[in-house]
This record gives structure tokens, C-alpha cells and sequence, in this order.
């Protein structure tokens, strides 16, 4: 690609975002997204970059949690695009890009007190419960340390309340956006979750983790996740080998098939659904390609590979267990 051209579109949008403006918000936004639709990744992470510059919490009004301008052009950009953005395969890449850099420049500055930074915020960009975490466990990998102590206090004190209030509660699911988060968002969210409760930590236990799981085989059941596009949830909600094998080989090709190839190059899950499979997956090089196939993959970006990698040299105690997925996928080759 031109990087004259590419160059051009990065001030096209810091142009645009500059000038935007009540009367023009509509036709901006469609310009800025026709150039991050022909320009990709850089004209995507420029736009979040810019917009996280242009937010001003100086001017909050601390009594009820708003800017005190209501009309805030760039807030508005933020909470129009803001649930699909949570949405994007590389979401923790263009969030986290977009708060070092403008903390790195000063053109975002973190409030005093400062615990009060990130509650500011999803409270600003007007996020549910749900929403709000995989906000913020998306800013674990941020490179500013003080924002990645403000990450781990916040966690500390809302998970523990999202899950307790779940338990309490049958039919919060909905109520605090789990359900409707976007099914690749829920699986990332519950497999950080399941990290802190296998890391025996004191921010969430294993019985609440599983209490939570089993309130969403409520939602999820073996017969809807067999029949939708919901595959991608089985090796959590449905772990055992019996519960597993009552989806057919027709139905594990036909709906891991259909899952969007973005979903397997969202930041994690490719890789977590390989440390699933266990060794089994690198026992040769067929078995790799096969697997990889099965997903849909014809092109898999550096970070995604990266990933893979990663989980592929750590040492995993009970990953020789883990084969079930694998098992499974097997199966259905020899069954085509």
C-alpha cells in the first residue's frame, strides 16, 4: 500500500475529527468510515487514538458524572460507536493504543482521585455492567503502569460484584448485559474470569465461577449451542467429553464453519482454543494445517500467530486431558 496515500488518510481523519461539528457529525462519520474501510488497521487505530485525545474529563461535572458541555461532539462519537468497537477482534489493541498514547502525550490526563478514572469513563461512554469489564480487562495489557494499577483495583472491586450480584440474582444476566454482549465478548470475558478463579485468587472463587457458568447453560443450552453459531462457548459451558459428543459431526463442522473468521483472530481465543486441544494439536504438521482449516483461517495476522506460539511453548499442568475439542474435530474429518 502507498504509504503517501495511507499518510493522507491519517490527516484526512485528524482533520475531520478536528472540524466535527453537530451539523456535519452524520457525513463525517460515513467519510471516516469509508477511509478505515480502504486504509484498514493504521486509519482504524488513528481514529481511536485521535477521539481519545479530543475527550475532555477536565470539564466533568463531578455531581453527576457528565460533561458539563452535554453537547461534547467527540462523547457522542465515543458512545454511538463505542458497542461495536468492544465488539472488534482486535479491541484490546486499538483501546490500549489509544490510552498510552494520549497519556503518553497529556492530551488525556488521569483524574484525581485517580481509583476514580475508569468508573468516570464507562460511566461517560454510558457502558452496561458486562461491557464495562471487557472494557477494562482489555486495558490489562496497557504499557502505562499507573493505568495498569488503576486496572487491577478496578477488577479487584467490580468482578467480585458483577459475579455476586449474577449469583444473587437468576435473572440479572440480561440486566447486566451479559447476554446481549456480542458472543465472541462473552467468551473472552469468561475465560478471563475462569483465569482468576484457576489462579486461586481472592478476586473470584471457583464456586462462584461455577455458579456463573451454570446460570448461562440456563441461556445456553447443549441443544441451542449445537444449533446456533454458539460453538465457540462449548469447551467452557460444556467441558466433558459425554456432554461434549452429543453435538453430531455434522453440527461441529457446519457451526464452527459459520463462526466469522474475525471471531478466531480476536486477540486470545484462537490460542485458548488450542491450549483446549492440548499437544495433540502440534503432534504433527498435518494435524496443525487440518485444525486451522477446520477454522476457517487462510491468513492469520503476526499477533494472532504470536499468541499461538506463546501458549504452544508454556507448560501446562492436566494439558494432556484437555483433548477433547481436538478429539472431536478429528472425528469430524473422518466423518467428511
Amino acid at each position: 500500500m502507498n504509504l503517501d496515500a495511507v499518510s493522507l488518510a491519517l490527516a484526512q481523519i485528524s482533520f475531520t475529527i478536528k472540524t466535527l461539528s453537530k451539523s456535519n457529525f452524520k457525513n463525517s462519520v460515513a467519510e471516516i468510515s469509508n477511509l478505515i474501510s480502504e486504509y484498514g488497521f493504521e486509519a482504524e487505530r488513528h481514529l481511536y487514538r485521535t477521539l481519545m485525545s479530543y475527550l475532555d474529563l477536565q470539564s466533568i461535572d463531578e455531581n453527576n458524572i457528565t460533561l458539563k458541555r452535554p453537547e461534547n461532539i467527540y462523547l457522542n462519537y465515543w458512545q454511538q460507536e463505542i458497542a461495536s468497537f468492544i465488539s472488534k477482534p482486535n479491541f484490546s489493541t486499538l483501546i490500549c493504543y489509544a490510552f498510552d498514547t494520549a497519556i503518553a502525550q497529556k492530551s488525556l490526563k488521569i483524574l484525581s482521585p485517580p481509583n476514580a478514572f475508569l468508573t468516570t469513563i464507562c460511566k461517560l461512554f454510558k457502558l452496561s455492567y458486562a461491557q464495562e469489564l471487557v472494557f477494562v480487562l482489555a486495558l490489562k495489557n496497557s504499557i502505562q503502569a499507573e493505568l495498569q494499577i488503576l486496572v487491577h483495583e478496578h477488577i479487584q472491586k467490580r468482578l467480585p460484584e458483577f459475579i455476586q450480584t449474577i449469583i444473587e440474582f437468576d435473572s440479572s444476566l440480561k440486566e447486566v448485559g451479559l447476554t446481549d454482549l456480542p458472543i465472541e465478548s462473552l467468551h473472552s470475558l469468561l475465560i478471563q474470569i475462569r483465569q482468576y478463579a484457576s489462579n486461586e485468587s481472592s478476586i473470584v472463587k471457583v464456586e462462584q465461577y461455577e455458579q456463573l457458568l451454570n446460570l448461562l447453560r440456563k441461556e445456553y443450552s447443549i441443544e441451542r449451542i449445537g444449533n446456533n453459531n454458539l460453538l465457540i462457548l462449548l469447551p467452557i459451558l460444556y467441558p466433558s467429553n459425554t456432554i461434549s459428543n452429543d453435538l453430531t459431526s455434522t453440527q461441529i463442522l457446519s457451526d464452527s464453519s459459520n463462526l466469522s473468521t474475525s471471531v478466531w483472530q480476536m486477540d486470545g481465543i484462537l490460542s485458548d482454543v488450542i491450549l483446549e486441544m492440548g499437544y495433540d494439536f502440534t503432534s504433527s504438521i498435518e494435524h496443525c494445517r487440518n485444525a486451522l482449516v477446520h477454522f476457517g483461517l487462510q491468513e492469520l495476522k503476526p499477533s494472532t500467530i504470536a499468541r499461538i506460539i506463546s501458549a504452544m511453548i508454556k507448560t501446562h499442568s492436566g494439558l494432556n486431558e484437555n483433548t477433547s475439542i481436538y478429539n472431536l474435530i478429528e472425528s469430524a474429518f473422518d466423518f467428511g
